[in-house]
C-alpha cells in the first residue's frame, strides 16, 4: 500500500506600519510537528526600542478584520530590543488552514492591545 502524500501547507505575509509607524516585518504560519497544530512566527524591525507589542493572526483581511485565529493567550508579546527589532512565535492547538483569508496585526500595547499599528494579509504558498 502506498503512503498518502500530505501537502505542506504554509502561509506568508509582510506587516507594514500604519500611520506614523515605521514597523516592517514578516509573518509565517505552517503546520506544527504534531497533528492539528499550527506554528505562527513574526519578526519586525523599525519599532521603538523597549516597546512591548501584542500581535495576532486573524481570520479575514486588514481591510475586513475578523476574529483571532487560535487562542489569544498563545500569542507571546513582541519585546522590542535596542535595535528596534523583535521576534515571537505562537504554537496554536488548531490545524493549519488550507483555505480562507488571514492577516496578522501588531498592536500599540501588549496587555491592552489598543490600536493596530501594523498589518499585513497572508497568502498561502503555492
Amino acid at each position: 500500500m502506498a503512503a498518502r502524500s500530505v501537502p505542506h501547507l504554509a502561509w506568508d505575509g509582510m506587516v507594514l506600519g500604519k500611520g506614523k509607524s515605521k514597523i516592517r516585518g514578516d509573518v509565517s504560519m505552517e503546520g506544527g510537528k504534531t497533528p492539528r497544530t499550527t506554528i505562527v512566527s513574526v519578526a519586525i524591525t523599525g519599532d521603538t526600542p523597549a516597546s512591548v507589542r501584542g500581535w495576532h493572526v486573524h481570520r479575514g483581511s486588514c481591510a475586513k478584520p475578523g476574529r483571532i485565529f487560535g487562542a489569544a493567550q498563545n500569542y507571546v508579546a513582541l519585546r522590542v530590543g535596542r535595535s528596534g527589532e523583535a521576534q515571537a512565535m505562537a504554537s496554536l492547538r488548531v490545524a493549519v488552514p488550507d483555505t480562507g483569508e488571514f492577516y496578522a496585526d501588531v498592536h500599540e500595547g501588549a496587555l491592552r492591545p489598543g490600536a493596530v499599528i501594523a498589518c499585513g494579509d497572508l497568502l498561502m504558498e503555492e
